[in-house]
């Protein structure tokens, strides 16, 4: 769907896929696109279909990924078996807590007694939380949090064997998973009650807001063991705090505090021990309450923005305040306006 007309010397900026079925993804050396490419299209949006289609929010690749990179690895979860599509979880996680409040899900790793270090099973449960959280369209927030004293350490280093393959195990486990949560169109928080190392530090980056408890701790681990930081972390970190930053971190692998978060741009705010659970469930119902569907254009233009000329960028933002114009929740933002109240989005 041509939703405006484009003046001959701005290239077009290529199907946006808000809503579409997934697709290959397009890198920062493909955006000269010929002129036979549709422009930004953001009809679901406007029509009011599902605010979760399986599309991807994506790091950018300049190669489209292969489809045996794209499947999660085949794991025998205990006493629960991977739900078909459109069916509700069955079973009983082994590693995770999921639970579904009013407007918030919540996902809590269950791994205390290894502070929440992420082995085979853990990923897979991941998956399927995060895929029954998109399902239900009553979510408008996901949170992220462990359980215990850590929020999530890594990878599970003593469930590994040896001689391993670690690139396949990141393209079969952990990518998969990063770009599942990235996919996610309603905003996704990282609750980082403690320590998140490594693989857990990629977690917390991968969602769009992080929150901390005043004990909590980043480690870019990975140098430690004689690895590189992996599953997005080398795309997300750069990004948030710049290149320098990046490698210093990446580099020395020194731990970051809570208050240092803050100050580099990786986390939003500091929470009291005393008030954690309280202000961590007031500030996803304030998130909730948003207008969800705006916010999902927002991400999905701001994923676009490292590797977008500004002439295809004006375009991709045009195209989405277009859909955002046209949805309910804009409509009630201008009642509550004219009517000196606040607005009360429903997010649709």
């Amino acid at each position: 769907m041509v939703l405006h007309r484009r003046s001959e010397n701005v290239p077009p900026p290529g199907d946006c896929g808000i809503g579409k079925p997934r697709r290959r993804f397009f890198g920062a050396g493909e955006m000269d696109l010929p002129e036979t490419k549709a422009q930004p299209d953001f009809s679901a949006a406007e029509n009011g279909l599902s605010k979760r289609g399986p599309m991807f929010f994506s790091p950018a690749v300049r190669e489209p990924v292969p489809r045996q990179n794209l499947r999660l690895a085949e794991i025998d979860l205990p006493a629960a078996k991977k739900c078909e599509k459109g069916k509700e979880w069955q079973g009983v996680y082994q590693t995770i807590k999921w639970e579904g409040e009013e407007r918030v899900a919540w996902i809590r790793l269950n791994r205390p007694e290894k502070m929440n270090a992420m082995n085979g099973t853990m990923q897979a449960e991941l998956m399927e939380a995060i895929k029954r959280t998109k399902r239900d369209e009553k979510f408008r927030c996901l949170v992220i949090t462990g359980e215990g004293r850590a929020f999530c350490s890594g990878a599970d280093l003593t469930e590994m064997g040896k001689d391993l393959d670690y690139g396949e195990i990141l393209r079969t486990a952990y990518n998969p998973l990063i770009l599942e949560l990235q996919s996610l169109e309603i905003p996704v928080i990282a609750a980082v009650n403690g320590a998140a190392a490594g693989a857990g530090f990629s977690l917390a980056l991968a969602c769009d807001l992080r929150v901390v408890h005043e004990s909590a701790s980043f480690h870019q681990a990975f140098v430690h063991i004689g690895l590189i930081p992996d599953a997005g972390n080398l795309y997300f970190l750069p990004r948030m705090i710049g290149y320098a930053k990046a490698m210093e971190l990446s580099l020395l692998g020194e731990a970051v505090s809570a208050e240092k978060a803050v100050e580099l741009g990786l986390a939003s705010r500091v929470i009291p021990a005393a008030s954690w659970e309280k202000e961590i469930r007031d500030f996803a119902e304030k998130v909730a309450s948003l207008p969800t569907r705006a916010i999902a254009l927002m991400k999905h233009c701001l994923q676009k923005t490292f590797e977008t000329p500004l002439p295809q960028m004006l375009e991709y933002e045009a195209a989405a305040q277009k859909a955002a114009g046209r949805t309910a929740d804009h409509r009630e933002g201008i009642r509550a306006f004219l009517e000196k109240r606040k607005a009360r989005f429903s997010g649709r």
